[in-house]
């Protein structure tokens, strides 16, 4: 129950309401009749945002900042009206010039792109709210659970920058989300604490819900669009000449006190604008009696509503799950809500009258004086951390907000505070940030371990799949070497025939003309040198494969190159091939050795595959890209589109049984031009004939 000091405390609160509210009746008309001739400041504001903006019962605009604006358009000489909206439309009314301004935001980066921010009006607090006595116990046990905004607000603004990955819902007002949290649409939700109290207690109860983190703590203010500097600068004109008092009573009012006036019975609060005309129209009367009996009927009403308020107020506070405490000028207990028993374990009736001090922890009097003296000055304070000790000696962590109160003479003599205990979420925070940093070890340690696993596994990987190629060139090599030996078995055979019968002809003597036995030792020595030229492409081909040419390059004129091997190739041919140089005379860098077969390869393949007595033209100059380019030019039948990717390949005989040899000559070209960095081309010239062109970088 409330003590006998928390009644007067009522009754004053709700006789400077009614005075209050009589005032600003014949303030408003005073105005308006001053100002009929100016251009009405509109003003926008979210129309369910209870107690500072909402539409009344009869669609009139209610709220601490309607009441603000009206005093600071009088200020500014100016009519005022409002235009209450949903929260986002209230926004863009300023941005699209359906009104002049927005009658109270917080001022933040997104908005500053298209509005511009006036003076601080007042500070307010944000918090996450969750449902009493849930295990949420903070934004960790959220992640996969929708919580409720309301539409382009600065809850929602903030949620997006500081919990980027958190689930929201959003909602049009903050009354949708306040509905939508009692619904169990949303396992929690985002709003400023009056206006959340506020709304639970229109459409549920204020213990279905507790402020669980606080977010932020910002100071309201006025919005204009951009550009629109003169407006801004009468505002803030207007808001530096507010009236301290002023402002302290309508925060009172509104803030403090309004589960007591605002949440009651429609029906009184019509009763309430009745009694405030009765009392403004005898003021009037001419009829002194009529008068009389009038007032006496106000305060019969007034003490009847001031009973039915009471036990409104003291079933809220009763009911409330945080400690709700009075603290005197004198740093006495004034007044202390049921939650101060459940906490510390001391009665209320042994609490009220003592310093509170006797209940701090020692550690923290030096800051909480500081903080007195601060709130006594008509300060506000937010976040206040300190500990209390219960009657069986044990430390409670507590978080409090306090804020200055004025007497019926408007004076601050005491102030008011809400503290909540803090120890259990503090104890399961610390227990769960243990937790955390033994799951990060083991984490640590797992990431390692698998790492070190991992690494094994690809090596192990690395090693079977060098034993798979090794395997696999192994395999490789015995099938070129079977291929190798059954060709070169082949190509042999028939030199070694004929060297073999001509040295039987030869030991026979079968003939003594001279002319058949020089004709038998040409057969011979062709046999022979057949045999050589074989040895000599497979000795080739073991050097390609096994040499770096880089380490033999040399500097030669590749003209005289050309000449060298051409007058070989006359001595080996005779006159059965005319050979043609046209080749520029170049010094270039090359393996020369590794070069000379090459081209002798092209030679040889030119002779073989050209019929007697035609041409074999060789030419060296310089392309377009400065590359080296060497070519060798037949007048035989040249190279079917089929075959010209295919004669390059080791072993690969066209037509083997007329053409013999190891299927190795042009593979080599391929591979020493390769070496060098270089390519071999084939074309068919103009006259058919075969055309291989060498192409090496300069």
């Amino acid at each position: 129950m409330l003590s006998g000091s928390g009644l007067r405390l009522v009754r004053i609160l709700l006789l400077g309401y009614l005075i209050s509210s009589a005032s600003c009746v014949v303030a408003q008309t005073h105005t308006s009749s001053n100002s009929t001739e100016l251009e009405p400041l509109i003003i926008a504001q979210d129309r369910a945002w209870p107690p500072f903006a909402f539409v009344g019962e009869n669609g009139e605009p209610r709220g601490l900042l309607i009441e603000l604006w009206r005093e600071i358009a009088a200020q500014m000489g100016r009519p005022v009206e409002f235009y209450l909206v949903d929260w986002p439309d209230s926004i863009r009314a300023v941005t699209e010039g359906r009104a002049h301004l927005h009658g109270g935001l917080f001022a933040s980066e997104d908005r500053a792109v298209f509005m511009q921010f006036s003076e601080a009006i007042m500070p307010l607090s944000g918090y996450l709210f969750a449902p009493s006595g849930g295990p949420l116990t903070g934004f960790d046990d959220l992640r996969d659970k929708p919580i409720g905004v309301t539409d382009g607000s600065y809850e929602m603004e903030y949620i997006q920058h500081h919990y980027p990955d958190q689930p929201i819902r959003a909602y049009r007002s903050n009354e949708l989300v306040v509905m939508a949290a009692l619904a169990g649409e949303v396992a929690a939700y985002l709003a400023d604490y009056p206006v959340s109290m506020y709304l639970l207690d229109r459409h549920g109860h204020p213990s279905n819900f507790h402020p669980l983190v606080q977010l932020y703590t910002q100071n309201l203010v006025a919005g204009v669009a951009l550009g629109d500097e003169q407006l801004l600068q009468e505002i803030n004109q207007a808001i530096q000449q507010l009236d301290q008092d002023f402002l302290s009573q309508l925060s009172y009012r509104w803030l403090r006190s309004e589960l007591v006036v605002e949440v009651v019975p429609r029906w009184f609060v019509a009763l309430l604008v009745v009694t405030i005309l009765l009392l403004v129209l005898a003021a009037y009367t001419l009829f002194l009696s009529r008068q009389r009996r009038e007032i006496q009927q106000l305060v019969s009403i007034q003490n009847q509503a001031l009973q039915e308020n009471e036990h409104l107020f003291q079933r809220l506070i009763e009911n409330a799950n945080d400690i709700i405490y009075i603290i005197s000028a004198d740093a006495t207990i004034g007044y202390l809500s049921g939650e101060w028993v459940n906490v510390t374990g001391y009665s209320l009736e042994e609490a009220v009258g003592q310093p509170f001090a006797k209940y701090v922890h020692p550690q923290d009097l030096p800051f909480l004086a500081e903080c007195h003296e601060h709130t006594l000055k008509g300060g506000r304070l937010s976040g206040i951390a300190f500990r209390l000790v219960d009657v069986r000696g044990q430390v409670h962590d507590m978080i409090a907000n306090e804020s200055s109160a004025l007497d019926a003479q408007g004076e601050v003599t005491y102030y008011m505070g809400i503290a909540r205990d803090i120890t259990e979420p503090k104890r399961i925070e610390a227990e769960m940030e243990r937790r955390r940093e033994l799951l990060e070890d083991v984490k640590v340690k797992l990431e390692k371990e698998i790492g070190e696993r991992s690494r094994i596994a690809r090596d192990l990987e690395m090693a079977q799949a060098r034993v798979a190629r090794a395997l696999e060139e192994e395999q490789k090599v015995t099938v070129a070497q079977k291929q190798f030996l059954r060709i070169v078995t082949h190509e042999f055979r028939t030199p070694l025939a004929v060297i073999q019968s001509l040295g039987d002809l030869l030991e026979l003597e079968v003939s003594n003309d001279p002319q058949v036995r020089q004709k038998h030792i040409s057969r011979l020595k062709t046999a022979v040198q057949r045999m050589a030229n074989l040895l000599n492409k497979a000795l080739d081909q073991e050097r390609v494969e096994t040499t770096f040419w880089r380490t033999n390059a040399a500097w030669f004129d590749i003209k005289t190159l050309l000449q060298e091997l051409v007058g070989e190739a006359e001595r080996l041919n005779g006159d059965s091939r005319h050979f043609t140089i046209n080749a520029m005379s170049r010094r270039m860098q090359a393996d020369r050795e590794l070069l000379i077969i090459c081209i002798n390869n092209l030679l040889d393949n030119a002779v073989k595959f050209s019929p007697d007595q035609s041409e074999i033209f060789i030419s060296a100059y310089m392309d377009e890209q400065n590359r080296v380019c060497i070519s060798v030019t037949d007048q035989g039948k040249g190279v079917n589109e089929q075959d010209r990717f295919k004669i390059f390949g080791k072993y690969y005989r066209r037509n083997a049984q007329t053409n013999p040899g190891l299927g190795l000559g042009l593979y080599l070209v391929d591979q020493i031009i390769r070496l060098h960095g270089g390519d071999v081309v084939v074309t068919n010239a103009a006259d058919a004939g075969a055309c291989f062109i060498l192409r090496i970088p300069a």
